[in-house]
């Protein structure tokens, strides 16, 4: 194809006169930064290249400090790709100085392999949701861990002032100036050279995570790493307790520490817990307590070391035997399994170490409801009710929507009401209107019930609550289920998922936030 002439833009270009532009023929959007910051020009931008119909593309400055957050950063960006529909479908990783400084101050130490490893994660994650991932790049970060990156990525390399295109294996794109001058722009503005025709994107959602391998991933990571060698990193995280080297509450607390690594802590029924006991009575109280003989991997298994019966209700009703220590099953052989856990004979209560343990010894297993796992404790189920839903924007309802298949609304349009209805349960729910409050619970879907068909008074919309009350049938076949929603503000990208009402592990008991209209909507059902 003919060579053409982009320009990447941010913030840093300040308000751009559109209607000015000339001599274009691709952009590049700083889509936003670290986790979930999104460049306060970018939607700006990005309407600016859709009303001029300019193909452009997003980047991502990462300041990850792990391969998780570098995971979600993709996520981040794609999401915005989705809801505006890229039409240069580039997804470019960019990762500068300025990282390694803010790595560094987070007391973070990267190495090539590190960020090596950060590249592949978001760039992968890209590939995943159907974009063209791309990797920026110069001379120096070529040599600091992205080299091994050029020959499976494109790659999108700096080099102003050079007099001729650089030969760097996999280059599509070259940014040959940090001192363009572009009409209706009144700063410098980085230009690049594309070489490659990238045609269009076909995204697709988000891959599911299979939360029982996340959680032992996680486990496996956790071994031989210390964050702060001189005290106790479980204790520092879980509080309340003594940050005493092998302190009694480690064992369990640890597990919480594990699953909070893991971004899957809300998985623990009653929450994080530091001793066994408790741990026992809030996993049966959630039916989710298994037997000796019944141990599978990913569940926590607690430990009786004197094999006596425990005196702890409900273990003693049920027979089990002492509760001891608890560590994550990893896998399971003959008489045997092997384990991962805290407090387990390391130097420190936080050293998590691999041990084999006798089936002999166990009292009792706590199992987590994974999602996408399969078999008891995983995976999604037929039995599984449907969500349906639709809101009123721009003066109309819009078509109903059903769990993910789409989302609920218009993009740019504020939503002012919203009915919800469930295949099977009930649910009830309420909305938040911008500059008032909330207005009452609704249970119906009728849009002409102004009453109880619909959550909403014409009013524009910042916030939703949705709460799922799970009948008992459902209760036998998949357990207690919750109403899981997001929303997507005006101008901006999904916050985070909210589940029911709860305000455990930073959520808001809402979806939403309080002045910021919102103009997407996606509700579905989880364990």
């Amino acid at each position: 194809m003919a060579t053409k002439k982009g320009m990447d833009i941010s913030v840093f270009q300040g308000d751009i006169s559109w209607s000015k532009v000339t001599g274009i023929d691709f952009v590049i959007i700083r889509a936003g930064y670290g986790k979930n910051n999104i460049d306060t020009k970018a939607m700006q931008n990005i309407k600016g290249c859709t009303d001029r119909k300019i193909p452009f593309g997003l980047y991502w400055f990462s300041y990850a400090l792990s391969v998780s957050d570098a995971t979600k950063e993709a996520d981040y960006v794609c999401d915005i790709a989705d809801k505006y529909k890229i039409t240069f479908p580039v997804i470019a990783y960019d990762w500068e100085y300025d990282s390694d400084d803010y790595a560094a101050e987070k007391g973070v130490s990267m190495t090539n392999d590190k960020r090596y490893q950060f590249a592949v994660a978001f760039l992968k994650r890209v590939k995943e949701r159907g974009y063209t991932p791309v990797i920026y790049t110069n001379y120096d970060y070529l040599n600091k861990g992205f080299k091994a990156l050029t020959s499976a990525y494109d790659v999108w390399f700096a080099y102003p002032g050079g007099d001729s295109k650089p030969g760097i294996t996999g280059l599509t794109i070259w940014q040959y100036s940090w001192k363009g001058d572009v009409p209706g722009i009144n700063a410098d503005v980085d230009m690049n050279y594309c070489y490659k025709d990238y045609g269009k994107a076909t995204p697709t959602p988000a891959p599911t995570v299979d939360e029982k391998q996340k959680v032992i991933d996680t486990a496996y990571s956790l071994v031989k790493r210390d964050k702060h060698p001189d005290r106790c990193d479980i204790m520092d995280w879980y509080g309340g307790f003594s940050t005493a080297i092998n302190a009694v509450a480690c064992c369990c607390a640890g597990q919480m520490y594990l699953f909070n690594e893991a971004g899957l802590l809300r998985l623990i029924p009653g929450g994080k817990v530091a001793d066994c006991g408790s741990l026992c009575r809030n996993f049966y109280s959630a039916g989710q307590l298994y037997g000796p003989n019944d141990v599978k991997p990913g569940d926590l298994v607690i430990f009786s070391w004197s094999k006596e019966r425990s005196s702890y209700w409900p273990a003693s009703e049920l027979g089990y035997k002492t509760l001891d220590h608890v560590e994550l099953c990893v896998e399971v052989y003959g008489d045997t399994i092997k384990c991962i856990g805290a407090n387990n004979g390391g130097v420190e209560c936080d050293d998590f170490q691999i041990k084999t343990r006798s089936k002999s010894n166990i009292s009792c297993c706590c199992r987590p409801k994974y999602a996408n796992s399969g078999g008891d404790g995983g995976g999604s189920s037929t039995e599984t009710p449907a969500v349906t839903y639709k809101v009123k924007a721009g003066g109309k309802w819009l078509p109903a929507v059903t769990d993910l298949e789409d989302y609920a609304g218009v993009t740019g349009k504020a939503i002012t009401d919203v009915a919800v209805k469930v295949s099977k349960g009930s649910v009830k729910y309420r909305v938040h209107v911008r500059g008032g409050g909330w207005l009452p619970y609704v249970t119906g879907y009728d849009t002409s019930d102004y009453n109880n068909g619909y959550a909403g008074n014409g009013k524009a919309i910042d916030a939703v609550e949705v709460y799922y009350f799970t009948p008992s049938d459902v209760v036998g076949k998949t357990g207690y289920l919750r109403a899981k929603y997001r929303v997507a503000p005006v101008g901006s990208s999904y916050y985070d998922w909210q589940y029911d009402n709860e305000k455990t592990n930073g959520q808001d008991g809402y979806a939403g936030s309080f002045g910021k209209t919102i103009d997407w909507l996606q509700i579905t059902l989880s364990k």
